[in-house]
């Protein structure tokens, strides 16, 4: 028990001996906790061979640093003989009985075993006070694992219902279009049965002057003198050669029936089932912290919760799914006129964050997760890349050529020329913006949020600000009277009249279109139609015209609304987007770009 103490209150540069064969070592000790003995490396293979002790508890020898090591003597360390008595608090120092008589004379001090107990109790205080932050703050994060745990479950039910809803509309549309292949194969089954049967009554009936003609020539041979019969002979042929044949081309009155099969590829299954795809949740993408951030959150990186961090490296899954969608990488213009799709093209399998329109036929192309954004063209050319120093949300451009960008993880706002080269950064804390747009008076509206979720409290801060280029707040829209008009505002846009037109996310898959006055009242609420699945709009933008535009990514919609909020009609449906329609962007001549979850983007004529 001796050596063992001693072993574990060594001093720095001492060398650790081997209880079992006395040999001094440099390398770490290890202890079995069962036997109370420090072992070499050797020892300690051999003590996990034997069969006695091979299920013992060994850890490695906890050594202390050098630098937290403490010289345990009380010497006095200006009077080498004499022990430490008494700590002087004005000095800060521990002195001896000569030292109180000399330099520390008449100062204020203690002795220093009630200074060191008092130590001891601080210290005990401190780590008390740490260890229960520490489970607080593990029970916190445990708890929200479980939440998210929770939502797993819940996420993973609510895309199989709507498997198997689509699975039950598959085959009921499968049925329909058996029904209608049944129906055409029996039709062409009658129309030739109808047409059979007309023939062969023709051909029982025979021919009425035949028949006429065959009794008198019978008759004549029977009864009519040998001249008669002779002179008759070619009289006779003539008349049964002028007598119409009955129809025997029965071939040219049937049309065959023939079912020809369509293709079951891989491509036509993937467009007609669907797929299912990870799409990150934005509540938590928010929420994390910097690089290099402290907290304790930051040991979920996004690496070990399956968020892709290299910008050129993309899963096995995104891949697949982008080999499997239709044809629509390429610049395309074969869609009909009247859906008035000018075009569409795909850069990478990646979900479209957002589309900032820098002319006619360009646009900033931001995609989840990524610190980089690309100038892409619309016949598929990337023009340019930027890269950032942090994580980028909404991307616009103001009337005066500047790109404003929101911070997906502080409040800030980074303002950038048309290179991508940032010129300012704009505080909105300890709000963080979400979205914005630039006013008719040219200042900003900014979608504010103290925390990113649609869970919302009494504390909860959820609003839009008009503010300046330099970030000074004018106004903000919060509440009408004391209710609030927001849940969690994303997508922002103001109409001619200066209506402010913001989408309002209200749950995890559902949302709406709020609209207040340029005072704040509000004018009005849109909540969608009628329609298989919740309304869930993601954003919104006015054209030129006062029509409201704002898209549904659940039911995969773009619907368009008068300046009152009614609604008009759809510009685009499944049938034109090949994905769940994420973000919104107008150019100048209100073309409309619609970017997909899968990384399409589309340009709709937004016809008057």
């Amino acid at each position: 028990m001796a050596e063992n103490l001693k072993q574990d209150h060594l001093r720095p540069g001492d060398k650790p001996v081997c209880d079992l064969c006395d040999a001094k070592i440099d390398y770490q000790l290890s202890k079995c906790l069962v036997c109370n003995v420090y072992m070499c490396r050797t020892c300690t293979t051999a003590h996990q061979r034997v069969l006695a002790s091979k299920k013992h508890n060994i850890v490695p020898r906890i050594e202390r640093a050098p630098s937290k090591t403490k010289d345990v003597s009380q010497m006095c360390k200006t009077h080498k003989d004499e022990e430490i008595i008494f700590h002087c608090n004005p000095c800060n120092d521990y002195i001896c009985s000569e030292c109180i008589l000399g330099d520390h004379k008449g100062h204020d001090g203690v002795k220093f075993k009630d200074f060191a107990n008092q130590k001891r109790r601080e210290m005990n205080v401190k780590l008390n006070q740490a260890r229960i932050s520490q489970k607080s703050e593990i029970t916190k994060i445990i708890k929200h694992i479980e939440e998210k745990e929770k939502e797993n479950d819940d996420n993973d039910k609510d895309t199989e219902n709507q498997i198997e809803n689509r699975m039950k509309q598959i085959i009921a549309d499968v049925n329909k279009n058996i029904n209608c292949l049944t129906e055409e194969k029996t039709k062409i089954h009658q129309q030739n049965k109808d047409k059979l049967e007309a023939v062969k009554s023709q051909v029982k009936q025979g021919s009425p002057n035949f028949n006429i003609l065959c009794t008198e020539y019978s008759e004549l041979l029977r009864t009519g003198s040998d001249m008669e019969v002779v002179m008759s002979e070619t009289e006779m042929y003539q008349n049964l050669q002028s007598v119409p044949s009955v129809d025997t081309d029965i071939d040219m009155h049937i049309k065959k029936s023939c079912f020809v099969p369509g293709k079951t590829d891989d491509k036509t299954l993937v467009s007609l089932c669907g797929y299912v795809q990870s799409f990150p949740d934005e509540e938590f993408l928010s929420s994390q912290p910097e690089p290099g951030s402290s907290s304790i959150d930051s040991r979920y990186s996004k690496s070990s919760l399956g968020v892709q961090t290299h910008p050129e490296s993309h899963s096995a899954e995104t891949k697949l799914l982008a080999e499997l969608q239709p044809e629509r990488n390429k610049f395309s213009r074969d869609f009909s006129p009247n859906v008035r799709v000018m075009s569409s093209f795909s850069i990478i399998a990646e979900c479209v964050q957002s589309i900032c329109s820098l002319s006619d036929d360009s646009a900033i192309i931001n995609y989840y997760m990524r610190c980089d954004c690309d100038v892409v063209s619309v016949d598929e050319q990337v023009k340019n890349t930027f890269k950032f120093d942090f994580l980028p949300g909404d991307i616009k451009m103001t009337s005066h050529d500047n790109i404003i960008v929101t911070d997906n993880r502080k409040p800030l706002l980074h303002k950038l020329t048309t290179k991508g080269v940032k010129t300012q950064t704009i505080s909105t804390s300890p709000l963080r913006p979400v979205a914005l747009c630039e006013a008719t008076d040219g200042n900003l509206l900014v979608s504010l949020v103290d925390k990113p979720s649609h869970k919302v409290g009494k504390s909860s801060r959820r609003l839009v600000s008009r503010i300046t280029m330099d970030g000074n707040t004018i106004e903000s829209y919060e509440y009408q009277n004391t209710s609030r008009l927001f849940t969690w505002p994303h997508g922002v846009s103001e109409n001619i009249n200066k209506d402010i037109c913001v989408v309002d996310r209200t749950s995890k898959t559902s949302g709406r279109l709020v609209v207040v006055d340029n005072k704040g009242k509000l004018r009005y609420t849109y909540d969608g139609q009628k329609l298989n699945h919740s309304f869930y709009p993601r954003d919104v933008k006015c054209d030129k015209s006062g029509h409201v535009i704002v898209n549904d990514r659940n039911n995969i919609k773009v619907h368009i609304l008068d300046l009152n909020g009614q609604f008009i009609r759809y510009i685009a449906d499944e049938n034109i987007l090949k994905d769940n329609p994420i973000c919104l962007e107008l150019d100048k001549n209100d073309i409309v770009w619609v970017g997909g979850s899968m990384g399409n983007v589309y340009r709709l004529r937004n016809a008057k």
